[in-house]
């Protein structure tokens, strides 16, 4: 058996053992910041799956303390995300003047629909970097980490993900504004008609 094939096999015991002692007291804290337990558990999951990958790799031990901070790190990162997504939401509805507007509810549908076609459609590395990125708030950074891939080669993926997604909105956007105008078309119509 190699070398580095024993040192990692060497490394999953201690990581087990940590994992045991350390889990519960991590998600504990976690959600003290989160207010959540599967959240909370998934962070502290995460934290686990990125300390074994690490901790084979450089075969040193790893203080709990340090991992109190990569959680509190995590959550607050998560926290951060979790506001940016709420503010991009408010930020939608409030481009739309009334909510309840049929017409302005299928656009707001067919678009989203079109960008997670168009998300769906990316290539597989692509369309992982670009979710980890967009929909789960990770850093560049991050994302270079788990996924071991350097930076450049992330914002590379990220770069050319939302030129897809944009040239495949463009094509939905004339269908898209043809059906909302059509619509309102009949729309128009069918209030002419019940005037009568």
């Amino acid at each position: 058996m190699s070398d580095p094939m024993k040192k990692q096999e060497a490394a999953i015991p201690v990581i087990e053992q940590l994992f045991r002692d350390c889990f519960r007291p991590l998600t504990v804290f976690a959600m003290h910041y989160v207010n959540d337990r599967s959240v909370a558990e998934d962070i502290v999951q995460d934290l686990f799956l990125y300390v074994y990958e690490k901790y084979t790799e450089k075969k040193e031990d790893v203080p709990v303390n340090y991992l109190y901070t990569l959680v509190r790190y995590r959550c607050l990162n998560y926290l951060a995300h979790l506001k940016t997504r709420q503010e991009r939401r408010v930020d939608i509805e409030k481009s739309y003047s009334n909510p309840h507007d049929p017409l302005e509810l299928i656009e707001r549908i067919e678009l989203e629909h079109s960008y997670l076609q168009a998300v769906e459609s990316l290539p597989s590395k692509c369309r992982q970097v670009f979710r980890m990125n967009r929909f789960m708030g990770k850093t560049n950074q991050e994302i270079s980490d788990e996924l071991s891939l350097s930076k450049r080669t992330v914002e590379s993926h990220i770069s050319h993900a939302l030129k897809i997604i944009r040239e495949k909105l463009s094509e939905h956007l004339l269908s898209i504004i043809g059906f909302i105008v059509l619509m309102k078309i009949v729309f128009t119509y069918v209030g002419l008609i019940s005037c009568y």
